[in-house]
């Protein structure tokens, strides 16, 4: 397991992103690295926002850039399957804006099932359950094993 500090520092080695952009990409490494190994890639627990999933720990790091994108960083990790992991999540979400992201999470079921109950603008800090995402994203997957 990695600290999401980590994870999301591997996002920002890439490329200046704004804490929307980079918030949803943790996300969805999460979601997917649980999927195929049923284990959690970070122990943090994401919350159903407004805006979509968010780590209170990243938001509390990173809010005093507000919406202006976070400095790039320097690459740190010695993980060769955390770097793994974040090339592959950045190569299919990484096109994507923060807000493109936060419209996709949108339509999906973890972030839908934590808001249940909440009109769009109301705030929660409902967890997005674990087991939401892996059974969200393994259906993904299977769905883009049989296209």
């Amino acid at each position: 397991m990695v600290d999401i500090n980590e994870l999301a520092n591997e996002f920002l080695a890439i490329e200046s992103m704004t804490q929307k952009k980079v918030q949803k990409l943790c996300y969805y490494a999460q979601g997917w690295y649980g999927a195929i190994t049923q284990k959690r890639l970070f122990n943090e627990q994401l919350q159903a926002w407004v805006h979509g999933p968010v780590s209170p720990k990243l938001y509390d790091r990173f809010k005093m850039y507000g919406y202006n994108k976070i400095p790039q960083k320097e690459s740190r990790t010695t993980n060769e399957e955390l770097k793994g992991i974040v090339k592959e999540i950045y190569r299919i979400y990484g096109k994507l804006d923060g807000d493109q992201l936060e419209e996709l999470t949108h339509q999906e079921m973890p972030w839908i099932n934590a808001r249940e109950g909440l009109e769009a603008h109301e705030s929660s800090t409902n967890p997005i359950k674990f087991d939401d995402m892996v059974n969200f994203f393994k259906t993904k997957l299977l769905e883009e094993s049989n296209a």
